[in-house]
């Protein structure tokens, strides 16, 4: 009897552990599942405010030119040096250049397709209600204003003969690399409010490739690597904007309307009652 009842208390024992075990286990995960709901509704509370990005008016001017205008090209002839393994061509202004190591002039306006490569990348980014191309910003309806310099369009090209003078094209025919290009691409941006011109948001862009090229590989494709590094490179740039404009409140960047002031209404003056028979004072 005594056995059954120490069995007994031991059963008793156990069960309550277990139900307090139980008990401490929903209260975890009644917790658990509170802070996931809170959480989510600050995520949604952010996602409601960027959302609010979608009311600002954006107005791209043309990028100014602070690049240098230094061309090399007389060089280039040394391949034909024999034991020279190739000659050079060197230009910061390549858009008006009139040779190339591996082709003809190319019909290319630096600034005007590098603004508009930017101007397509922030449209698409679905940052801003609307992105405009203007040469006069104040007159349009936008709260913001994005300029840029460029400052580098380096292009060195060469052109091979493996030390060999003019008999160097024959091993071009045997598939050997003609020449190569580099290119360096850099350009500052500036995000300004437009009624302030405070600078809100600036980005340093800097890329830079070297092309390899043959009569079977690349031939001709020198300009074209300028658009290829631009359109890389805005990549990086809608990251940023996105990154930084998202911890700047949207009263800040939106032009307010003006104020109008309050129209004064003139009070009345207080009328003058004569008296006739007024005395004068008694001295």
């Amino acid at each position: 009897m005594k056995n059954r009842e120490v069995f007994f208390q031991g059963n008793l024992k156990a069960l309550c552990l277990l139900i307090l075990f139980s008990f401490a286990g929903c209260a975890t995960i009644a917790k658990t599942a509170t802070g996931v709901s809170s959480s989510d509704k600050v995520l949604k509370g952010k996602l409601t405010q960027r959302e609010e990005m979608n009311k600002l008016n954006i107005a791209v001017v043309p990028f100014a030119e602070k690049r240098g205008e230094a061309k090399s090209y007389g060089s280039v002839y040394k391949y034909l040096i024999p034991l020279v393994p190739y000659g050079t061509i060197r230009y910061e202004r390549p858009d008006q250049a009139r040779m190339f190591n591996v082709q003809d002039e190319v019909e290319f306006n630096m600034s005007e397709n590098l603004l508009k490569i930017t101007a397509d990348g922030v449209k698409k980014s679905g940052l801003f209600d609307s992105v405009i191309i203007t040469h006069t910003p104040l007159e349009s309806k936008a709260d913001l204003i994005l300029s840029g310099d460029i400052y580098s369009t380096l292009y060195e090209g060469k052109t091979y003969s493996y030390g060999i003078s003019f008999l160097g094209p024959a091993l071009w025919c045997l598939g050997l690399p003609a020449g190569s290009s580099y290119k360096k691409l850099g350009i500052s941006l500036y995000l300004k409010k437009i009624d302030t011109a405070q600078i809100v948001w600036s980005y340093d862009l800097n890329k830079e490739k070297i092309v390899i090229q043959g009569l079977y590989r690349n031939w001709g494709k020198n300009m074209n690597s300028f658009v290829g590094l631009m359109e890389e490179g805005i990549e990086e740039v809608i990251a940023d904007m996105r990154s930084k404009l998202r911890d700047i409140p949207i009263e800040k960047l939106k032009v307010l309307p003006p104020v109008e002031p309050e129209a004064v209404i003139p009070k009345p003056e207080a009328a003058v009652v004569v008296t006739q028979n007024a005395q004068p004072p008694i001295e």
